[in-house]
């Protein structure tokens, strides 16, 4: 059993879809330019989703986030 706090459902409702996308990527250690590249979006536009991640999450930075998303089910986040 894991001791790394994991987010309550409600705050990783409040992420969009894209937001979800860019957090999964995160999790799996890929750089902002590998995530623009993925998602076929601007490096600058992942630099903006990941600041609303981390503040709609309440953490300080990346690594914060990426230890307490590391179990979470994006698949089922992502169906909605």
């Amino acid at each position: 059993m894991n001791d790394t706090p994991s987010f309550p459902p409600e705050l990783l409702q409040a992420l969009t879809r894209k937001q979800l996308q860019v957090l999964e990527r995160m999790t799996k250690g890929e750089s902002n330019k590998q995530i623009a590249y993925t998602l076929e979006i601007a490096e600058t536009t992942v630099k903006a989703h990941v600041s609303a991640i981390l503040r709609k999450l309440n953490v300080h930075n990346r690594v914060q986030a990426i230890l307490s998303a590391g179990d979470i089910d994006f698949g089922s986040y992502l169906r909605r």
